[in-house]
Parts: C-alpha cells; sequence; structure tokens
C-alpha cells in the first residue's frame, strides 16, 4: 500500500484517479470517517471492496459524488427534493434514493447518496467522472477509522493507495436518511440538522 498525503502536491489526486480506473481499491478521508472506494459501475472493484471488508455480498453499499448533477444520472431526484439536497450538502449526510438503472454497487433499487464536505472527495469525483464507493475503511463488524494510523493493518496489505488528509472533521459515521420515505434511518454527524431538514421536505 503507497501512503500519500493530500497536499501540497496534486500527486494524491492523479494517483488515486489512475487507480480506480484500473478497477483498484483505495482508502481516503472524507468529512466524517476514512472510507474505502473503488468504481461504483465496475462490479468486479465493487466485490473488491466487499471481500477486503470481509462483507456480505448483501451488504448494502453508498457511493460519493461530485454534486447531485452528477447524481441524477444515476439516481431519481424530483426537483423540489434537489432544491432541499442542495441546501443541505456537501455535508456528513448519506441519502438513500432510487435508482434509474442497475448499478454495480447496489444489490436493490435503492443507493445512498453522499456529497460530502471534502475537497478531496469532490475533487476526484470530478475528476473520475463516475461515483465512487464509500464504505467505512474497517473490517466488518469492527469500529470505522477518523485517522488513517488506524487503519486495520489486513486492510493495509489488501489495497493500492492511502490518502492521508489528516484527522476527519466528524470522526463519526454520516447521518443515513431515506428520502422517499422522509425519515432518520441511522443517526450520526450532522444529526440535528439531517432531522430539521426532514421537516421542511
Amino acid at each position: 500500500m503507497q501512503i500519500v498525503a493530500i497536499p501540497p502536491h496534486g500527486k494524491a489526486l492523479s494517483l488515486a484517479n489512475a487507480l480506480l480506473g484500473m478497477g483498484e481499491v483505495i482508502c481516503y478521508p472524507t468529512d466524517t470517517i476514512y472510507g474505502l472506494g473503488a468504481d461504483a459501475t465496475n462490479a468486479q472493484a465493487v466485490q473488491k471492496v466487499l471481500e477486503i471488508k470481509g462483507s456480505s455480498a448483501q451488504k448494502p453499499l453508498s457511493a460519493i459524488f461530485s454534486g447531485w448533477e452528477m447524481a441524477s444520472k444515476y439516481v431519481k431526484i424530483d426537483e423540489g427534493a434537489r432544491q432541499m439536497l442542495e441546501k443541505i450538502t456537501p455535508g456528513p449526510f448519506t441519502f438513500i434514493l432510487p435508482l434509474k438503472k442497475k448499478l454495480a454497487a447496489s444489490k436493490n433499487k435503492y443507493l445512498g447518496c453522499r456529497v460530502p464536505d471534502n475537497k478531496f472527495c469532490l475533487q476526484i469525483c470530478e475528476k473520475f467522472g463516475k461515483p465512487i464507493i464509500s464504505t467505512s475503511a474497517n473490517l466488518s463488524g469492527q469500529s470505522p477509522v477518523s485517522n488513517l494510523a488506524l487503519l486495520d493493518e489486513e486492510i493495509s496489505q489488501k489495497i493500492s493507495l492511502a490518502i492521508d488528509g489528516g484527522e476527519c472533521e466528524f470522526s463519526q459515521g454520516s447521518t443515513i436518511i431515506d428520502v422517499e420515505n422522509k425519515k432518520i434511518i441511522r443517526k450520526g454527524a450532522g444529526l440535528q440538522i439531517a432531522q430539521k431538514w426532514l421537516e421542511k421536505l
């Protein structure tokens, strides 16, 4: 595993983009916790992520996007919801939205969508041009990590690249929101903001 810090140059961005395009798995910082990332449209890359985590093939995965314009190519977002989503993001939230078409990252008709408040995440998504898997960088059943130094050695031996962005801002998982049913299905970072947002949806 190669470790590259984000500043002071663009090496992290170019390396991550190249490896994602090759179907490899990377570890990267978000605004909440460190995540394992891969091309969300590549079934083999998605399978690699699940194998590294030791997760069931049926485990739901989320994806990060550079913005809701990009996300709208993959998931259904009505205009009212989109306006509300743009008000609350970028931020520490995962929104469950219905897919427009089948996607390797999802085993059902829905996808957890993130637009994180992290510059590197948004830049790599924009550069890569496709959604990137966003799942916590820990073995199944273990705690997520908010600092790269805490990454499990078993994971580090199986991934190609780790991006060191220092301590994550929120140091806890995102709040997960079921947009269709207007309910919170996991409490996490940004919970109070999410609750107020749902009241207006």
